[in-house]
Parts: structure tokens; sequence; C-alpha cells
């Protein structure tokens, strides 16, 4: 269910290039359509113990987003409401079959701030 639709913030990270022996990779902002929604109850007593206090949301939306790719080199996603505060994309959800709009279900987490 897609309801109260907006706009996204998405930075994606591409391959990494090298120079002078340091790997840099190369992050891309964009925008996308999709419906921020904090998780249910349910959702939340489901988590691990450990993780039932972080801040997570789940994101629906049509676009194709990266996940956690715990035996690849890909980074997963980041998306933001206010293109400050960013969350990683862990799970990615399907729902074409039955679905009145075919969409995905991300499960996103906050990142820690990190100093430049």
């Amino acid at each position: 269910m897609m309801l109260g639709i907006g706009t996204l913030h998405l930075r994606r990270t591409s391959a990494v290039t090298w120079a002078d022996g340091r790997a840099t990779p190369t992050t891309t902002d964009s925008t996308f359509s999709g419906s921020w929604q904090p998780l249910n109850g349910r959702e939340i007593a489901m988590l691990p113990e450990g993780e039932r206090a972080s801040d997570r949301a789940k994101v629906y939306t049509a676009t194709v987003m990266r996940t956690v790719d715990q035996h690849g080199d890909t980074e997963a996603d980041l998306v933001s409401r206010d293109g400050s505060t960013w969350f990683k994309c862990l799970i990615a959800q399907p729902y074409f079959d039955n679905a009145p709009i075919p969409h995905y279900r991300i499960e996103v987490v906050r990142v820690q701030e990190q100093d430049s």
C-alpha cells in the first residue's frame, strides 16, 4: 500500500576508483517517489532484541533499490526524507502479483553520522 507518496532522496554508490593507492567510491544523489512509514508494533517485536531500539522505517516505492549484499562488493543504497539523515536499505520485498500498484517494500535503518 503506497499512501502519502512524496519525493525522497536516494544516494547510490558506484564503482570504486583508485588514486594514489586509495579507494574512493563515487556517489550519485537523486530523488524518487515513495511512501515513508514507521514500522508498526508487530514489525518491531519481530526484530532481534538488540535491534529493536534502532531507528528503522519502511519505504514503499516502484524504484528498484540496492540492499545490503554480504557476499558481493555492492554498497547498499541510502535513502532520506530530508536529504540530511540517511537510512541504509536492508531488505527489499517485491509486491507485483496481487498488488493494485506494483511496488517494493524496503526496510531501512538509520546510518550513524560519520566525521569527514
